[in-house]
């Protein structure tokens, strides 16, 4: 359940098929909502073998509150064959369409402990500092186990992730870039949240929406970045000011080396 313009909106998982789904219902009135949308479900080749296949349980659906219009789904993967769950990311800028990541977000633990089995992340996150703590139930029996036994557990767990750090573009030791779609941004300083192992760098070029570098934020004047930072000022032969720019469309060009970028923002 989360809270979106004096909304309730809560996630709803889908019993009705033969494989669980997640669904979404929208209301101003906590005691009435309408039937739930479907929002997330497994895909055609996920679900065509239900012995080998997948369900999305639990949706651990939040609106994130240190960046706007940020919302996530940290639902548990139900992997038929193995037996096993494990939570995965979602993201969406309006709640309704989500984009999937594969990997998983929390992995199951090793060997025996508490979460080797199967977990499930809980809603909402805790800020500490530069740190997101997401909680979640572990225990080290799989789907189908019998948890009346003995040598089966469980117990509260956390992962821990750094400041907008969920996901990140990498660029490996031989050098990558990456362009986004045009911005529009209000401020006067680009910081980025970035990792930068040692001998990486970074360096930010800007350009207009014909993709030619824009006067003075050019890659050759972009001053390399270094280190590990959450809010590094991005700057040109010593120059961060980049007021002029605010309220026009904008693409960012990013090139480095051995460097992770997991979020930039305007300030």
């Amino acid at each position: 359940m989360i809270y979106r313009d004096g909304q309730t909106v809560t996630p709803d998982k889908g019993f009705r098929l033969r494989y669980r789904t997640i669904g979404r219902a929208e209301s101003s009135n906590f005691a009435r909502f309408p039937e739930p949308i479907r929002i997330l479900e497994p895909t055609p080749r996920e679900r065509r073998d239900h012995a080998t296949g997948l369900d999305l349980y639990n949706s651990g659906a939040v609106k994130y509150p240190f960046a706007p219009d940020s919302y996530f789904l940290f639902s548990s993967y139900f992997y038929h064959e193995p037996d096993t769950l494990d939570a995965h990311l979602c993201t969406s800028r309006d709640g309704v369409h989500y984009t999937r990541w594969q990997e998983p977000f929390i992995k199951l633990g090793e060997g025996e402990g508490f979460d080797s089995g199967s977990l499930y992340a809980v809603a909402g996150m805790v800020r500490k500092d530069d740190e997101i703590r997401i909680y979640y139930v572990g225990y080290n029996y799989t789907h189908g186990g019998h948890f009346e036994k003995e040598a089966y557990a469980g117990g509260i767990g956390v992962a821990r992730v750094r400041l907008d750090g969920f996901v990140s573009q990498d660029a490996r030791w031989s050098g990558g870039e990456m362009l986004t779609v045009p911005v529009k941004f209000e401020g006067r300083q680009l910081q980025i949240n970035m990792d930068a192992n040692a001998g990486g760098w970074l360096q930010v070029e800007l350009r207009n929406t014909n993709n030619r570098p824009i006067k003075g934020f050019a890659e050759e004047t972009s001053d390399k970045l270094w280190g590990n930072h959450l809010a590094k000022p991005v700057m040109w032969k010593g120059n961060h000011d980049v007021s002029r720019l605010a309220g026009k469309p904008v693409r960012l060009r990013f090139t480095g080396r051995g460097v992770k970028v997991y979020a930039f923002q305007f300030a």
